[in-house]
């Protein structure tokens, strides 16, 4: 059994880090930091001096990628986990893994979690600091990391952090989205950059944990987008009732 270890620490007021140490069967360990900047929520980390040709931003870019790849000639998403992909090109999925995850305020272990759940939880969050236009709107749910949320705290994190958006937009006199309209756009844009960035790594003959991985987060944004309606709305209701009184 793999055992990771996910470590979460408020190292100074600029700076929130997540260490992920991966334990394997063989007694091999290895770890993974997402550094943040803690008022934006963008990587702190360094990036590679040499970087491999799969991060180039027009390498089976994504389809709907807003980039130019004169002044971005790196895909920023693909930078942000070269380390991940090169650990885990070889390693098989099946392997199940311990999950413990540690933070000043609660520790939470999780038994028997498939590879590509738990690599999904990492990716997902050097994804959305990474600095990709299409990811960035995330940054606020990485600054408040939640590893392995289910369907429910996803959907709830999601449209909460979306209606704390639109609020900012009201009083920052932009025109807000209390329909929900662009966090159902946004749920698309990303199952779209999961799907072509998936077709990055196949490409790389990389095994099925990491583009299972990807999958598994396409799957799940999906998920929360389909639920995103009237009827995520009605079964909320009750729950919000003393919001709802007179």
């Amino acid at each position: 059994m793999c055992v990771i270890w996910a470590k979460i620490e408020m190292q100074n007021e600029q700076t929130i880090e997540f260490s992920y140490t991966f334990k394997f069967p063989d007694g091999a360990e290895k770890s993974f930091d997402v550094r943040l900047d803690a008022e934006t929520g963008e990587s702190l980390l360094p990036i590679p001096a040499e970087l491999p040709d799969w991060t180039l931003l027009d390498c089976n870019r994504c389809s709907h990628c807003p980039l130019n790849s004169v002044e971005h000639p790196r895909c920023p998403a693909a930078v942000s986990i070269i380390d991940v992909i090169e650990t885990f090109r070889e390693v098989a999925s099946i392997q199940p893994v311990e999950v413990h995850v540690t933070s000043p305020q609660r520790q939470t272990s999780k038994d028997g979690v498939p590879l590509p759940a738990a690599m999904g939880a990492l990716i997902g969050a050097r994804l959305a600091a990474s600095g990709c236009p299409i990811t960035a709107k995330f940054q606020p749910m990485v600054r408040h990391h939640l590893p392995f949320a289910t369907f429910e705290e996803a959907a709830y994190r999601m449209v909460s952090m979306h209606a704390l958006a639109q609020l900012l937009r009201m009083k920052a006199g932009l025109e807000p989205d209390w329909e929900l309209k662009e966090l159902n756009q946004l749920c698309e844009d990303v199952n779209t950059l999961n799907m072509d960035f998936a077709r990055r790594l196949r490409d790389l003959h990389v095994n099925d944990s990491t583009t299972n991985a990807l999958s598994g987060l396409d799957s799940f944004v999906q998920m929360v987008d389909l639920s995103v309606d009237d009827d995520l709305l009605d079964n909320l209701k009750k729950l919000f009732s003393a919001h709802l009184e007179a």
